[in-house]
């Protein structure tokens, strides 16, 4: 899947950042020769609040959590002293998401963004656009923000805007792309990818080839919004399909390169989400939390998940979309508990529960 287009034109992402380059030959070494667990990347979800509605949220439940609601989202100091302790573990890049961080406030989120110390590390941010203006794409690059990704649905205007439930938001889309270009950010346009819209990506293909920029393809997840909307969900049918969208060289997935080498799912391994509450998850799309931030140290957290037994398998696909056998051990199963309480205490999970060797393997 992965070819050695793809891999010229992620150069583009690392090549005014040669600190960042040998962080990555070092995370390569860790893996590939010294057989050890390395993260590359955390998604850090600085807040829940969002201004849209959108009909594939995978945050949707976790916002409507009432516990969740009493919470303030970890503060500007307690991101950089996490952010400081997850930098043994090899990480090169943190991902900034929501909710919609924005919403967060342009001084705040700059600062934010000069504590991930972009002069060592990739800083990327996805937003809906919204809220952005020309003036915080400078403030933000001048932070050190290297990738904006700006969510987008459709290369048809009504589509996208009927999707995100906010009249508008495809043109606000396409000014902030216009500025990012202008101020020399990066750019990833970034969409779902489900069973009834591969149409709407190939235009996205052209339109994103056209523009110069990336196309990140996020397949559907089963939770939030689309929870039990089987009739929108993935299967292993439209893999071939999607497998020929990730060897175009500028469209890209967060399976398509791996410290371990070639393609494969990278959650909780090499990859894990954050939550604006500081609990840890594989991804945003498997609402289960292996520990929080600020109970216990990130290390600690991670290498309990790198031990678990449904993660430390390589998957060549994505585990929530595609894997059969982990859909069935550790998403379904979430079918038969309150969405609202989520994310679930992996403790408190039907199949750990059950299994007193997975049970066993958190203890390690």
């Amino acid at each position: 899947m992965t070819t050695i287009l793809n891999v010229i034109e992620h150069f583009r992402f690392i090549a005014k950042k040669p600190r960042v380059i040998l962080r990555i030959f070092n995370g390569y070494f860790r893996a590939m020769i010294l057989k050890q667990d390395v993260l590359r990347t955390i998604d850090w979800g600085i807040i829940y609040g969002c201004n849209f509605r959108c009909e594939m949220c995978s945050a949707f439940l976790l916002m409507k959590n009432e516990e969740n609601r009493k919470k303030k989202p970890l503060t500007v100091e307690q991101i950089r002293d996490v952010w400081k302790q997850a930098q043994s573990l090899g990480v090169i890049h943190v991902n900034i998401t929501g909710g919609e961080p924005m919403l967060r406030g342009i001084n705040e989120l700059c600062q934010i963004v000069r504590n991930f110390e972009p002069n060592r590390f990739l800083v990327s941010m996805v937003t809906n656009g919204s809220l952005v203006k020309e003036d915080d794409i400078i403030k933000l690059k001048e932070a050190g923000l290297d990738t904006l990704q700006l969510s987008l649905d459709s290369s048809d205007p009504a589509t996208h805007d009927k999707i995100r439930g906010h009249p508008g938001s495809y043109d606000k889309v396409m000014q902030c792309l216009q500025w990012a270009k202008k101020h020399g950010l990066i750019i990833c346009i970034s969409t779902v990818l489900k069973n009834d819209n591969f149409e709407d990506i190939e235009k996205l293909v052209d339109f994103t080839k056209k523009e110069g920029v990336f196309l990140l393809l996020n397949p559907i997840s089963s939770s939030g919004a689309v929870h039990g909307k089987e009739e929108k969900k993935l299967a292993e049918e439209h893999l071939e399909r999607y497998h020929k969208l990730l060897e175009i060289p500028h469209v890209r997935a967060d399976t398509v390169l791996n410290f371990r080498g070639g393609s494969g799912c990278p959650a909780g391994t090499e990859r894990i989400e954050i939550t604006a509450y500081g609990e840890v998850m594989t991804c945003p799309h498997v609402q289960i939390t292996y520990g929080n931030v600020l109970n216990e140290p990130i290390v600690k957290i991670y290498k309990r998940m790198a031990h678990f037994p449904p993660l430390q398998y390589f998957s060549p696909v994505c585990k929530h979309a595609f894997d059969e056998g982990y859909k069935e051990s550790m998403l379904r199963p979430l079918n038969d508990i309150n969405q609202f309480n989520l994310p679930l205490p992996i403790w408190e999970h039907p199949t750990v529960k059950n299994d007193e060797n997975l049970r066993k393997a958190l203890e390690k």
